[in-house]
C-alpha cells in the first residue's frame, strides 16, 4: 500500500510540476517588498544571473517567475523569504543540491533529497527539487537553454 501511495504522490507532484514550471520561467519575478532572497545571508536582487552558458545551473523559481540562477559548482546557502511568512532554504554544497528546511507542515520537498549531475537521469522528478505549498521550484540543469 505505502509504495502504492508513493507512485501516486510522486504522480501528482510531477503534474503540478509540469503546470507550473510549464518548461521554462515565464519571466522574471515580479518587484515584491515581501519577497527576499538572499545567498550566503546576503540579499539579491530577484532575477541575478550569475552563471555562464556553459556551465550546469541551478534555477530557482517562484510561482513560474525566475528568481536566481547559479552556478551548480559553486556552494551556498540560498533562503527564499516571502510575504506570507513561507521559508525555505536550499543548500548547494558544490557537487550536490537540496532543500535543507522549510517552515511547511508537511516538508516533503525536504523528502526529496539531493540532486547531482550524476544521479538526474534516474531521480523520479529529475534534477527538480518542488514545495508545492510554497510555489517554489529548483532544477539542476546540465546545460543552459
Amino acid at each position: 500500500m505505502k509504495t502504492i501511495r508513493g507512485c501516486t504522490l510522486c504522480l501528482v507532484l510531477l503534474s503540478v510540476l509540469l503546470l507550473l514550471t510549464a518548461c521554462a520561467p515565464r519571466s522574471e519575478a515580479p518587484e515584491s517588498d515581501g519577497l527576499r532572497v538572499l545567498v550566503d545571508g546576503k540579499s539579491v536582487q530577484a532575477g541575478t544571473r550569475k552563471a555562464s552558458a556553459e556551465e550546469a545551473q541551478v534555477w530557482f523559481t517562484l510561482e513560474g517567475n525566475l528568481l536566481l540562477i547559479l552556478p551548480f559548482s559553486e556552494a551556498h546557502e540560498v533562503s527564499i523569504l516571502q510575504e506570507d511568512g513561507s521559508e525555505n532554504t536550499v543548500r548547494m554544497t558544490g557537487s550536490a543540491v537540496y532543500m535543507e528546511k522549510v517552515n511547511c507542515p508537511h516538508e516533503d520537498c525536504v523528502q526529496m533529497g539531493e540532486v547531482t549531475l550524476e544521479n538526474l537521469e534516474y531521480r523520479p522528478l529529475g534534477g527538480f527539487l518542488v514545495c508545492l505549498p510554497h510555489r517554489l521550484t529548483v532544477e539542476v540543469r546540465e546545460h543552459a537553454d
